[in-house]
């Protein structure tokens, strides 16, 4: 079964199938273990996912002067 985008809910991060982890991994650009990290983390929010990520790239970046 071959997910639809326009059948997501973008304001969750819905990682109960595989073609959702997927989806979202894509979306985001990160592993599978970094997503459902976060989402542990944050909740499956579509903006609190992207808001922590985008402050672990900021952080990295600033770190290591990337």
């Amino acid at each position: 079964m071959t997910i639809q985008k326009n059948s997501i809910d973008n304001a969750i991060v819905d990682l109960s199938q595989q073609q959702l982890l997927d989806y979202w991994t894509n979306y985001f650009g990160v592993t599978e273990k970094l997503l459902k990290e976060v989402v542990a983390i944050v909740g499956n929010s579509t903006e609190q996912v992207e808001e922590y990520i985008n402050k672990l790239i900021t952080y990295y970046m600033h770190t290591y002067n990337i």
